[in-house]
């Protein structure tokens, strides 16, 4: 068997984890020869480590569950305790730290942060639409249904003590930590679930599928915190978690359509916005004072 041929048998075999081989297939083997080299080490025994193809698909499972564990830690189970607040910036840093750790040592290539797909503006007037349509949407459901719905009647309470944990005693220091929640952190987590989950899924799985998978690790630790905020009003947190799940399915496809984080950093930001403010008035910052 030559060696075309061998390769041809290969990318039958390999097809469902690599799509574009697949594609390949049809142009002929010189293209499928070019596509598959850096994929040589399938082609020799290796052990779990030696494999960056197998490393990074661990990392990339590590990757989707590490937030919710993280935020089952330091929401359900060191509620209450004095070290709320290390632990939290711990499993940030990690989550920070995680991707870089995948792209620089595994698959050896430098940080590319922003891409640019077709139009430099469009990706970002999209995005900043949808932030505004989503924000204007809760701030309606909000004030015109749930706050003064049964349904919300445990919440302020229960955000009220998470407040105190991460010890946002007083409005400015809530207004700082909202500031960083709305810049920094939605960075974060577009920079960690859409530049690193979604797009490194889309080399093992359809498109389709990397979608919702990296959408459903995006819902996940916002599961543990809307139930943890509504312990009594399960609908309404899994509602809440279907619709983020949702949004994360968008800004999946915003980012795959554009190549950029902006957009979806702007509509991330502008959400945050929005839900900070909605915590700002649900606490009851006379009593929180006492």
């Amino acid at each position: 068997m030559d060696v075309h041929a061998g390769y041809t048998w290969l990318l039958v075999w390999h097809r469902s984890c690599q799509p574009c081989f697949y594609r390949a297939l049809r142009q002929g083997p010189n293209n499928v020869s070019t596509l598959i080299a850096p994929f040589d080490d399938r082609l020799r025994p290796c052990s779990l480590w030696q494999s960056p193809r197998r490393a990074l698909l661990i990392v990339l499972v590590v990757a989707m569950i590490l937030p919710a564990m993280g935020t089952w830690l330091y929401f359900d189970v060191l509620a209450g305790s004095q070290i709320v607040q290390p632990v939290y910036s711990g499993a940030k840093a990690v989550q920070l730290a995680l991707p870089l750790v995948a792209f620089l040592l595994i698959e050896r290539r430098r940080v590319q942060w922003i891409g640019r797909r077709g139009s430099p503006r469009r990706d970002v007037i999209v995005g900043g639409i949808f932030g505004v349509v989503i924000s204007i949407a809760m701030l309606i459901l909000y004030y015109g249904w749930l706050k003064t719905s049964p349904l919300m009647a445990s919440g302020p309470e229960m955000i009220s003590a998470k407040v105190v944990d991460l010890g946002l005693t007083t409005p400015w220091k809530f207004l700082a930590f909202a500031l960083f929640l709305s810049v920094l952190h939605s960075l974060l987590e577009e920079y960690y679930f859409r530049w690193f989950i979604f797009r490194r899924l889309q080399a093992f799985i359809p498109l389709w599928l990397a979608v919702v998978l990296s959408s459903l690790a995006f819902m996940g630790h916002h599961v543990i915190v809307l139930l943890t905020f509504f312990p009594h009003s399960s609908a309404l947190a899994w509602f809440f978690s279907l619709c983020i799940a949702v949004g994360g399915g968008i800004w999946a496809w915003m980012y795959h359509r554009s190549g950029s984080l902006r957009g979806v950093w702007l509509s991330h930001f502008l959400i945050d916005c929005a839900i900070m403010w909605l915590g700002f008035e649900m606490i009851d910052w006379s009593k929180l004072s006492l």
